[in-house]
């Protein structure tokens, strides 16, 4: 008899566990999923697909990526962002190009890359800003305003990363807004998706309830006229 009341205490403290453990994932679930909702209708006005609707802003702020895959050959989500920046350079809706991402060792340099990449596209090096402690968007756009002093800025990247970079500025009193670069077929359904989600519901934790500043600030630098 003692076994068999053993056992039920057993079964019952598992089941309670078990129950528990399904509630937070439950919970989880459906946080993520009103973050990445709440993310796409904020940011939906403010995304530009064409670029002769972009109004024009003189300072774009472009993220970093590798310019090349971890398999070999060119990364196109850094190819798609170089040429939609050539491109609204060259129909002048912008003006300076503020390049920011990750150069945390010597043998990784992202703005250098996407630099050279725009210089040969025929952006001019004098109108292409480096910033190297872009580590993440965050990073990225809090550092455009509080490091290089602007608050009205074109963000260039994919739709995904674009939502996410308007609803951190304009919560951190930026007028953003965005233009769609090309998104390469594989994010569809990719593991890239399933990560954006995780993303943004950090960014609602770090916007709305830690009140994340970037790793680096520093002095303010004035970008060209």
């Amino acid at each position: 008899m003692f076994l068999v009341k053993l056992i039920l205490g057993i079964f019952k403290g598992l089941t309670r566990l078990i129950l528990s453990l399904l509630s937070v994932v439950l919970l989880a679930a459906l946080f993520l999923w009103w973050a990445n909702s709440r993310t796409s209708s904020f940011a939906e006005p403010y995304l530009y697909d064409q670029v002769a609707k972009v109004p024009y802003t003189r300072v774009a702020l472009v993220p970093g990526t590798s310019a090349y895959r971890a398999g070999g050959g060119d990364n196109p989500y850094f190819t798609y962002r170089i040429e939609a920046a050539a491109a609204l350079y060259k129909a002048r809706r912008i003006r300076i190009i503020l390049v920011s991402g990750d150069n945390g060792n010597k043998e990784y340099n992202e703005p250098l890359a996407m630099q050279k990449a725009l210089i040969a596209k025929g952006v001019p090096k004098a109108n292409i800003v480096l910033d190297y402690a872009g580590f993440r968007t965050l990073d990225t756009v809090i550092r455009c305003r509080d490091v290089f002093g602007q608050n009205r800025v074109v963000f260039i990247s994919q739709p995904f990363q674009n939502a996410r970079a308007v609803y951190i500025g304009r919560h951190n009193q930026m007028d953003i807004i965005a233009f769609n670069a090309g998104e390469p077929q594989s994010y569809a359904g990719s593991f890239t998706q399933v990560r954006e989600w995780m993303a943004r519901g950090r960014m609602m934790l770090d916007v709305h309830l830690l009140n994340t500043a970037p790793r680096f600030l520093g002095e303010q630098v004035p970008l060209p006229r």
